[in-house]
């Protein structure tokens, strides 16, 4: 069972999303809909690469033979960026601070990280970059082999920077709670409800910064980083 990659049309999305939210090393900025914020509000190109395999589904009855399915075994997309100052690059994912490829296994990153170079190769980019939490495990392990999928006999020279750090903040069971834990500095820089502790979201989605949740109605806004 070979691995295939093809980039995504709108009828993956739902199994690109549905891959998303089941794989542990997931985060927010893996989800599709960021392909619709990043090319309609920056008019950058975006390239989301989907890893399938072809399994077969037995059947109950002998009478029919078994059925295909393409299984979703990794992801990864890229924007690429062109900028006079920062240069030609895919990255993934600009403008967040997470990114990078998601997959079952090992044979599958490889699969989209050359498929990735193979691509910016076409491209025409300069670099690729991706965001992720912890590196790939093996791209640093000189046992661990990589061809370079365009020119063998060239090495493929990477560099892992750390200058980012993340910042995670324990939610509690209500927003009250949550309010009252800040400083009042903190509160004077929030728009909220004095009596109901509900933030009131008047920025674009791009601008807010975190995820809260209404005691009452049991809403929660998904709130994300800007830079």
């Amino acid at each position: 069972m070979g691995i295939s990659i093809k980039q995504i049309q709108p009828t993956d999305t739902p199994a690109w999303d549905a891959y998303v939210h089941a794989h542990p090393q997931a985060t927010l900025y893996h989800l599709s809909d960021w392909k619709n914020v990043i090319e309609k509000t920056y008019g950058h190109k975006t390239y989301y690469l989907m890893a399938t395999k072809n399994i077969q589904q037995p059947v109950s009855s002998n009478q029919h033979p078994a059925t295909n399915t393409h299984k979703v075994v990794g992801i990864l997309q890229l924007v690429h960026l062109k900028h006079f100052l920062f240069g030609n690059s895919l990255v993934s994912m600009p403008f967040l601070d997470f990114g990078g490829i998601l997959a079952d296994d090992e044979q599958t990153e490889k699969c989209l990280l050359t498929e990735a170079i193979k691509l910016a190769q076409k491209v025409k980019a300069h670099n690729i970059e991706l965001r992720h939490i912890k590196p790939l495990s093996w791209f640093n392990n000189p046992q661990q082999s990589f061809v370079h999928p365009i020119n063998p006999t060239n090495p493929l020279t990477h560099a892992t920077k750390s200058h980012k750090v993340r910042m995670l903040l324990s939610l509690p069971e209500s927003s009250e709670v949550l309010m009252k834990s800040f400083n009042s500095k903190l509160k004077s820089c929030l728009p909220h409800d004095q009596k109901t502790h509900r933030i009131v979201i008047h920025r674009p989605l791009s601008r807010l910064v975190g995820i809260i949740r209404d005691t009452k109605s049991a809403e929660r806004r998904i709130l994300l980083p800007c830079r």
